[in-house]
């Protein structure tokens, strides 16, 4: 009865739930962050609700054992839609609703922890208690009682499969065959059975698998160590007599992020002490089939790298060899990991068609072994009952192989989702044979039972087709069929085939690696550009005297996976031959700030571990010495890091705390230097506008110690995120002086530019405060304010100081590298000295003078779109950014402090000025503020239209900026290559259409991008400038986004953050003018030495403007 079928309900029921949640969470503002927790949910246990569906119909379960499940989904279901009619103020209702919410989630989870593992249990009991009365009636037989054997087998096989007892009297050849390959796999006797009839109704393929079946249940039932081994007896007894390997390997960019449950938040490819899930398939597969392989030749390939895609494969030996034994697998597998990037899409169809050319050269039998992550790669627009190109391909190559001696395994490893790879099988056309296997080694190694016993289930599960495939190839005349018409193999980079520690390398199919982990000497090259003594000069001549380093180190859990993007996937404390990050910025520091530390002595603090937390910290030696030099205080770092267990949080108010104990005792001027990869802990539910106790300690540390002549430097290292920190300081109070600065050194480190450049660069940016800050200690009376009164130091444990050394392992993480730091490109000698009185403006356009910049054109883009008029909400008063009074407004200041420095460095003081977003522009074209292409005459004229045009428009929009930046390419084409700056001042970033997928552009960002791009084979740098509220946090990464160009020529700057400091405007007028233009001097000679600047191009018609509006 169809009806109590519970897989055939519960089914519907759960896609009732689903659609409902789909639908609701858009319209349900109020409960949109529990209605996406709740999808999420239901996307984890889909694949299991539709393996239970689907066991359910087969086996004809009851619907009772899932009746809670499916009540709690049917009430689900009408509770998301009572939800979407809440109003947004009934605030009891939403409360109560929450709630609900909530608990249904809960609910859901424990169902699937609870419920559905004890149901497995006595699943599994009850199929091992009938496999126990199978083997306990056959071993009851004694030979010669033909009548008692058939009957207890055919009573066996009838209660089984639902046959009729009177159906077992006749006697059926393929029934005596069944039981003939059966007591071969299980070795049980035979002598008894010539004679016995079932009439279980199977084909040869069939009985064979039934053989394998039997097989598994004695295999896995063994607890010695020789169960793989006993799988290799069941294949060999089963009927195959010779198979050779070919293993496939998958390098897609998943693989980053899909061991995230299965490994431990590692990259499956990760490369530890112990086997990740390839290199454990690899070894099952390989010992099982090896005695199978007279050669022991395994032919080994990747795929879905950089090089590769979904077009081809490469070979793990550069010179075609295969592998000789699966230990050579592994051994190259490791080799080669470490030099790849991962891309993808993923098919199967290259290394199928590699697998084809191996068998059509050889005629023998093959097993391909494709080792993946993920299934095939479906575009998201793929309408529903049609396949992807990547799919269409992938079939298309399995019928093929199926015409040749050839079985295809696919083995999942990783998170999945598998439920379309479960299915894929189904959707393949008629074939020769059956040539396909899918298995999950995630869901089998998963498993809570023995080691031993989920290797035998893994290598039965990928193999038990392999001899009916085998035997199917015979008796289709394929095995054995040399065809000479082959492909030829696709050749690796000749640099694969080199040293087996290899690391990264150059070459046209594998790209390098920007790595930040390089070894330094001891002295800092000083070939070119600033470096290290002459960052130390600078900061003499800004009148630092003296000052003494005190090192802190955080040791959170998180330092394991923010190195997945900056540190090739490896914990930010990995200890190896090169520097991490920490080390890096220990030795950078450390060897600037030497010369002003009179005693060379440095107190060095761990925090964030598991003993310290959020409320201690602990030395670096026991006896709460100092370190003498950073030479030690790397020492000690690489002795303590193997005896560390990460935890957390983090909280930086301990170390401050310490930090000013030491200031204290001493009076003298310190500067800490907190290294950390993440920012202060805040927990999910704290209220928006509110500070977490973590961050309100920090904070509260932060100011006490401006009350002390102590410096705070935050160095970030990893992928961060950071957009809170680069935000820290504008939350802090009033203090006694400005002694907090945050530094971004992944970014600084991983800039394409040489080494020391980068040394210098980090240096300057997280030390060029601190003269200034001296100065302040002094001129409030504070440096030399001895206070006696101390706190006691906390002293590690003992067992910090082993030097035992460890390597630990990294974990991936979807943190994005945010870009913070806007004092870079300080190689070209800008001196940011304050003056008594502030720094000028004038003075910037001195610095940029003298660092190299000749002449500089400006060009000015205004944007016009719609949210001008709610973004200034925050930041100006709940007024339109565009509204003209008697002050200036955002716009006006930032085009009267950028026209004021450049100003001098402008020839004819001509300023081409545009508007864009408006209703007659929108995303597609620009107007001019003067008639007849006109320019001002100087930022007064350009100021003035501004006003005159203002009132006249109506804002729309969308927002690109790929119009103003073509204008703009069109002006510097007709100048005859001059330099210019395209100053771009708007409200918010690009548009991005909320369907536009996860990981692609919307049209608008695209074009951009590519107008970026187009803009880099020009003589020209483009300035964002963002003003209003934001959000801008897409914009702070749009340059990662943006392809390989000549030159780097876009900048992005927060007008509204430097501009709401808590300093004199002066001052923040300057400050916006170097974030703003710092980055031109370099640019300009980067037009210079590309051969950009000045370059005649033919003149091309270009972009014409619109006429001014009014």
């Amino acid at each position: 009865m169809a009806e109590l079928v519970g897989g055939a309900v519960i089914g519907a029921v759960f896609g009732e739930l689903l659609k409902a949640v789909l639908e609701m969470k858009d319209k349900a503002t109020m409960f949109k962050q529990t209605l996406i927790s709740l999808r999420s949910t239901l996307v984890a246990i889909a694949p299991v609700i539709k393996e239970i569906e689907q066991q359910n119909i087969e086996l004809g379960r009851p619907i009772e054992e899932l009746k809670p499940l499916i009540k709690e989904m049917e009430d689900g279901t009408k509770l998301v839609y009572r939800c979407s009619r809440i109003h947004r103020l009934n605030y009891l209702a939403k409360a109560r609703y929450q709630e609900q919410l909530e608990a249904l989630v809960d609910s859901l989870v424990m169902f699937f922890l609870i419920n559905m593992q004890a149901q497995t249990t006595r699943d599994q009991k009850e199929t091992l208690l009938k496999v126990r009365r199978i083997f306990s009636a056959v071993n009851k037989f004694q030979p010669g009682n033909r009548e008692d054997t058939v009957a207890v087998v055919a009573s066996a096989s009838s209660s089984e499969s639902g046959i009729n007892d009177s159906s077992a009297t006749q006697p059926d050849e393929n029934a005596l065959e069944t039981n003939s390959v059966i007591n071969q796999a299980t070795g049980i006797s035979s002598s008894g059975f010539d004679a016995v009839t079932v009439t279980v109704d199977v084909s040869e393929s069939e009985s064979t698998t039934v053989a394998m079946a039997m097989a598994m249940a004695t295999a896995t039932q063994s607890a010695g160590t020789n169960s793989v081994e006993q799988v290799t007896a069941a294949l060999s007894r089963a009927g195959l007599v010779s198979s050779k390997l070919i293993i496939g390997i998958d390098f897609t960019k998943s693989n980053e992020w899909t061991g995230r449950k299965s490994f431990n938040r590692r990259s499956l490819h990760h490369i530890g002490n112990d086997l990740n899930p390839y290199e454990q398939a690899i070894s099952i597969i390989g010992k099982t089939l090896s005695s199978f392989n007279e050669d022991n030749l395994i032919p080994c390939f990747g795929f879905g790298d950089a090089s590769t895609q979904d077009e081809d494969v490469f070979s793990f030996h550069s010179d075609e060899r295969f592998c000789n034994g699966f230990e050579e697998v592994l051994s190259r597998y490791r080799d080669i990991v470490p030099s790849l990037r991962l891309s993808g899409p993923t098919s199967f169809a290259p290394i199928i068609e590699r697998a084809i050319t191996i068998v059509e050269k050889s005629g023998k039998y093959h097993v391909l072994l494709i080792i993946a992550d993920g299934q095939v790669t479906r575009n998201v627009r793929t309408p529903h009952g049609q396949l992807g190109p990547q799919e269409q391909k992938t079939i298309d190559a399995i019928v093929k192989a199926s015409k040749y001696p050839l079985s295809i395994v696919l083995v999942g490893v990783g998170d999945g989702p598998w439920d379309m790879m479960r299915e894929f099988d189904d959707n393949i056309p008629a074939r020769a044979f059956g040539n396909f296997k899918f298995v999950n080694f995630t869901e089998i190694l998963s498993k809570r039972i023995d080691l031993t016993r989920k290797e035998t289930e893994f290598a039965l599960a990928a193999l038990k087709d392999i001899p009916s495939q085998y035997k199917a190839t015979m008796d289709l005349g394929i095995l054995g069929d040399t065809q000479m018409e082959h492909s030829t193999d696709r050749v690796p980079p000749s640099d694969l085939a080199s040293s087996s520690n290899m690391t990264s390398f150059t070459s046209n199919c594998f790209q390098q690696r920007t790595s930040i982990h390089t070894s330094y000497d001891n002295g800092i090259n000083t070939e070119s550009g600033l470096y290290g003594d002459k960052v130390t000069a600078t900061l003499s001549r800004a009148g630092l005297v003296s000052s003494n380093l005190i090192i802190a180190i955080d040791f959170t859990k998180s330092n394991e996976w923010t190195g997945r993007k900056s540190f090739n996937r490896r914990s930010l404390h990995h200890i190896g031959n090169g520097l991490n990050p920490y080390e890096q910025a220990i030795s950078i520091i450390g060897k600037t700030l030497s010369s002003f530390n009179e005693d060379n002595l440095i107190p060095c603090f761990g925090f964030g571990d598991a003993s310290t937390r959020d409320e201690d910290v602990f030395s670096f030696h026991s006896d709460e010495r100092f370190c003498n030099g950073f030479e030690e205080v790397l020492t000690r770092y690489r002795e303590i890091v193997p005896c560390l267990r990460l935890s957390g949080p983090t909280s930086f108010a301990p170390i401050i705390e310490r930090a000013i104990t030491i200031v204290k005792r001493s009076g003298k001027f310190h500067v800490l230097l907190i290294i950390a990869d993440g920012q202060v802990t805040r927990a999910v539910d704290t209220p928006h506008g509110q500070l977490s106790q973590h961050e309100q300690k920090t904070i509260d540390a932060i100011v006490k110690a401006s009350a002390y002549p102590l410096s705070i430097v935050l160095v970030g290292v990893g992928d961060g995120p950071w957009d809170m920190m680069m935000e820290f300081d504008d939350n802090i109070p009033t203090r006694t002086f400005d002694n907090f600065k945050f530094v971004n050194f992944t970014e600084i480190l991983s800039k394409r530019v040489d080494l020391t450049r980068k040394e210098t660069e980090f240096a300057l940016a997280a030390l060029m405060d601190i003269p200034s800050q001296y100065k302040a200690t002094i001129d409030l009376g504070i440096l030399g304010d001895a206070h006696m009164g101390h706190s006691t130091y906390r002293v590690p444990p003992s067992h910090y100081d082993t030097a035992s050394s460890t390597n630990v392992p990294s974990f991936p993480s979807n943190s994005f590298q945010q870009r913070t730091s806007i004092h870079t490109d300080y190689d070209n000698g800008i001196n940011t000295e304050p003056s008594s009185s502030g720094l000028y403006v004038n003075k910037v356009s001195a610095a940029l003078s003298s660092a190299g910049l000749v002449y500089s054109n400006l060009i000015i883009g205004i944007d016009f779109t719609k949210s001008n008029e709610w973004t200034g909400k925050k930041s100006f008063n709940r007024r339109s950014l565009h509204h003209i009074g008697s002050g200036h407004n955002p716009y006006e200041q930032a085009i009267s402090i950028i026209g004021k420095t450049l100003s001098s460095l402008n020839a004819d003081n001509s300023i081409p000025c545009f508007g864009f977003g408006d209703a007659s522009t929108h995303d597609e074209d620009v107007f001019s503020f003067l008639s007849n292409e006109r320019f001002c005459d100087g930022f007064e004229e350009a100021l003035s239209r501004y006003r005159e045009i203002v009132p006249c428009l109506r804002l729309s929009g969308p927002t690109s900026f790929a119009p103003i930046i073509e204008m703009a390419m069109t002006i510097v084409e007709r100048s005859g290559g001059k330099f210019y700056v395209l100053i771009i001042i708007a409200d918010g970033q690009v548009t991005r259409a909320v369907d536009t997928p996860h990981g692609q552009l919307s049209p608008q960002e695209r074009k951009t991008i590519d107008a970026i791009v187009k803009a880099s084979e020009y003589p020209m740098s483009i300035v964002l400038v963002g003003v209003g509220d934001g959000p801008w946090d897409m914009m702070m990464k749009l340059d990662d986004k943006i392809p390989a160009r000549a030159f780097d020529n876009f900048q992005f700057v927060n007008f509204t953050k430097i501009m709401s400091k808590s300093e004199d405007s002066t001052r923040k007028d300057t400050e916006f003018a170097q974030a703003a233009l710092m980055k031109i001097p370099s640019q300009y000679k980067a037009t210079v030495d590309h051969g950009i600047l000045g370059a005649q191009r033919g003149h091309s018609p270009g972009r014409v403007p619109l006429p001014p509006p009014c």
